[in-house]
Parts: structure tokens; sequence; C-alpha cells
């Protein structure tokens, strides 16, 4: 799957119907033999993400990928091997349609049987169509004009088919299966002149909500797809980006791929934190409106029109005693609630806690910019006290 397209309208993928397939002589088949078919696949809801660049458009054009290296998943309730289907021959209407081929088996002659579809094809995804891997971590973005800034999208673009029920029997069959999508796409708008390397949306606000998924499982046997509990729920999501310098006058576009957010997990507000190729840190924080969600098969503009310069918190070189008792600028040292680094004194306590044999294994997460201001370091760990919990940049910086 290539390049997408957003514009100002969207459309769905159309198939023209697949071309008649030879008449061959009906055999009965033997326990377990594979049925050859040929699935027609189409969208049946717009707006959808499922899409490739198209040069000059002013809407999303739905495309099949050219190479042809698009693969679907297949289960049926009879036999829920994870069958890979192909496309077969050449993409029709340019690219907005296409055919796939694959196996699956019956047991005898015209048996009816639920059929389950989704897309891209996992060969980790296991013998269940209950439980359907997505993975959106490491998201990258190349570029900031339209197909540079909507390439990296399609690589995690999900969908799943409507079941149907169908009586497959010998020889070649022809089926269709209409694909839905299952992400959303996430857009920050910037007009703002700056070479943009990282962007971090952050839930803040009351409640400190845990809005965000990079991994999750997807049950597709349901009319309409749910997502399975389960996974590490997360305050923020990013977006890695390369060359995205946006030049004065100019408008900078960054996308990404995101899991719906249903409404009671809405959080009061976003905090979004730029940081440069530069180390300079803007920030803005929005209010959520009442009726902003992000839904499935659907595009949300975030408009960043006040980001800010962050300021950083300059250490005054002082070196305090390890101290197991102290609790950081907040957190409880856990994956999900990391020790905050909020201070110049919280980073040079973790240094001599870890040298002192103390959070060794726990989690933390930079949540303001630090400047060592040109003294002396000590670096986090030492022989035979190393440090091997988990510390996240937050998207902020240290310098000096």
């Amino acid at each position: 799957m290539k390049n997408l397209l957003l514009g100002t309208a969207l459309c769905a993928l159309v198939v023209t119907g697949c071309s008649k397939q030879d008449e061959v002589e009906a055999v009965e088949p033997e326990q377990g033999e594979a049925v050859n078919v040929t699935i027609n696949a189409t969208r049946h809801e717009t707006p959808s993400t499922r899409t490739e660049y198209e040069e000059g458009a002013d809407k999303l054009i739905v495309k099949w990928n050219s190479d042809k290296t698009d693969k679907l998943g297949v289960f049926t309730d009879y036999d829920k091997t994870n069958a890979k289907f192909s496309v077969d021959g050449e993409l029709l209407a340019d690219g907005k349609a296409a055919n796939f081929k694959g196996s699956l088996k019956v047991s005898y002659d015209g048996q009816e049987t639920r059929i389950y579809g989704y897309y891209p094809y996992n060969s980790a995804a296991g013998n269940t169509p209950e439980a359907i891997p997505i993975d959106l971590s490491g998201q990258q973005q190349v570029g900031i004009t339209d197909k540079e800034s909507l390439a990296h999208l399609a690589a995690k673009d999900y969908m799943a088919a409507t079941p149907v029920t169908k009586n497959l029997s010998s020889g070649d069959q022809n089926l269709s299966l209409k694909f839905n999508p299952l992400l959303t796409i996430l857009s920050f708008e910037i007009k703002q002149a700056m070479n943009v390397n990282f962007i971090r949306l952050e839930a803040v606000g009351e409640n400190n909500k845990t809005p965000f998924y990079t991994q999750r499982a997807v049950d597709i046997t349901s009319t309409t797809p749910y997502f399975i509990p389960g996974g590490t729920p997360q305050s923020s999501v990013e977006l890695n980006v390369t060359n995205g310098t946006i030049t004065a006058g100019a408008t900078g576009m960054f996308n990404m791929m995101i899991f719906p957010i249903a409404e009671y997990a809405m959080p009061a507000q976003f905090k979004v934190t730029v940081t440069t190729t530069d180390g300079t840190v803007y920030t803005q924080t929005k209010d959520v409106p009442k009726d902003y969600g992000f839904v499935r098969g659907k595009r949300s503009i975030m408009v960043l029109n006040d980001l800010t310069v962050e300021t950083a918190d300059i250490w005054d070189g002082s070196t305090p005693s390890a101290n197991d008792a102290y609790t950081y600028s907040g957190g409880e040292g856990t994956p999900d609630k990391p020790y905050q680094i909020a201070t110049a004194k919280d980073l040079a306590q973790l240094t001599q806690n870890v040298s002192g044999g103390y959070d060794t294994s726990d989690n933390f997460i930079l949540t303001k910019n630090i400047n060592l201001n040109g003294h002396e370091w000590t670096p986090i760990g030492k022989m035979g006290k190393v440090f091997q919990g988990t510390f996240d940049g937050g998207g902020k910086v240290i310098t000096g």
C-alpha cells in the first residue's frame, strides 16, 4: 500500500465487477479440499483512508497499490486458517478496483459458510478472525508536500470486510467483500516557519485520560468490527518527521494514523509539542470541543496557530545525595504512570539515585526542557549500577 491524498472530499472504492470465469465441470471436493475463489474487493463506506495519491485531484482518490503488492487475509467459519489472497491480473478502472485470488477449504460441495476478510494480510494473525493485530508504532513522515506527507500513512492503514455467508462449490468461485476502514487520520496544520523533527500529542487536563494506543487487536467477525479490550493505553502518541521544513508564509501538514477515541475517553485538552531540528520546543494546548471525536474512516484536522517556545529549567550545578524517598515531580514509576522529570533537580537526583542503587528499573518521562547550563554532568548509571528502566524523552530536549 503506497500513498494517500488528502483534500476537501473523499470517495469510495467502486469495483466494476470481475470478468466472468470460464465454465468448469463441477467436481465433488474431498474432505478439506481447497476451492479457488476470486474476491471483488470493494469499499462501501465514505469517507475512507485506503487511498493512493493522484496528482492534481482535490479529493481522496481510492486506488489499490499499482505494484499489486496488496494482500487480503481471509477466513471462514469452517476453516480459520489465515489464507492469503493476492491481486489477480491487472488493476481495474485505473487502479480503483482489483480482484484478489486465493483458495478456501470446504468439507462438501455447496457448503454454506461465513467468510471474513481483512486488510492487510498479516502472517502473524494466527488462526482466528477474532484477534487481528494492528500496529501503529513508529510512524515516520518524510517531507511536507501532499504526496510526501501522506505516503507513510498507507503502511499503517487497516480495513475489515463485512462478513458474508456463501455456498462454496467446487470450481472457480466469485465473491464480493465490502471493506470498511478501522482507523482515522489526524492532521496537524502548522503555518509557522520551522523545521519540524518531532510532534507529540498528549491528553491533558482533568481525569488523567489515557485514550491512545499504538497496538491493539480487532474482532472482524461482527458486522461492525470492534477493538478487543487489551493493549497498553497511553496518554500520548508521537510522529517522527524528516525534512519537515516549513518556509515563511507556507503551511506544513503533518499526518498520522490513530485508533478512534470513544466519547467517554476523550480528554478535556490536548497538548501538542513540536520539536525542531535545532532543539527548539514549541507547545500549544487546545481545549477539546464537546463534539470532537476521532471516528474511524474520517480525518480530523488540528490547527496549531499559537505555538509558543517552551522555556527550559536551568540547572545550578548542585549535586544532591542519593535519596530513595525522593518523589520527583509526579508519577509512580510504572509504565502507565512514569515518574515525571520536570526540573533539572529531578534529573540530577535520578543520576545520583541510580548510582546509589535506587530507581534502576523504574519508568521516567521528561515533561519539561532542561538546560544543564554548561556544568559538568555525571551520566545516569555506572559500572555495576546500570539503568535498566525506561526514559521517555516526551518530545522535550536536554541542552547545555
